[in-house]
């Protein structure tokens, strides 16, 4: 069962609230279409100049590349 939010969205700016818009409109016009939004349910790390947390969407990425069955691909090095 997909989670559905049940909060109102806050009363300021969000670039996250258009995207959300776009997907929606976009997929009740072409019902084939599929969409969903990764929450996330813990912080991995801060940093004051990163405004987005990476492990989560890596930790994603690496499920996918293993699901399909081909090398995840990452631009650094292993010591990194």
């Amino acid at each position: 069962m997909p989670f559905v939010e049940d909060v109102p969205r806050l009363d300021t700016s969000n670039f996250y609230y258009t995207l959300e818009d776009v997907n929606l409109h976009t997929c009740k016009k072409k019902p084939s279409l599929t969409w969903s939004i990764p929450r996330p349910t813990v912080i991995f790390g801060f940093s004051l100049y990163s405004m987005m947390d990476m492990l989560d969407k890596m930790s994603v990425y690496a499920s996918i590349c293993n699901h399909k069955k081909v090398s995840l691909e990452f631009p650094s090095t292993k010591s990194a």
